[in-house]
């Protein structure tokens, strides 16, 4: 996990995301990553256009499918999300028992 969790805090300081998402990691352990998510940038945009569940699709749901690919007993659960009518994320990823 704590390799994951590097990679992520690496992707989200480099552009677009380091300007585009306001965060902050609520868990990081051996066995946990979890993030909550204040602002995004792509949600506001989504909502602009009417279009949160193609927001949501597009760039909330492949979430699980970059855990499983990182590692396959990696899972991710969406605690909260904005673009499904929260006023944050939250983003846990943690591994499979």
């Amino acid at each position: 996990m704590k390799s994951f969790a590097e990679f992520v805090k690496g992707y989200l300081a480099t552009p677009p995301y380091d300007k585009a998402l306001t965060y902050e990691i609520t868990e990081e352990s051996g066995e946990v990553f979890e993030a909550k998510y204040k602002e995004c940038l792509a949600s506001k945009i989504y909502k602009e256009m009417n279009a949160l569940a193609m927001g949501y699709a597009i760039e909330c749901a492949p979430s699980d499918k970059i855990a499983i690919a990182y590692n396959p007993k990696m899972r991710v659960k969406s605690i909260k999300n904005i673009m499904m009518g929260n006023d944050v994320c939250i983003e846990r990823f943690y591994f499979e028992t």
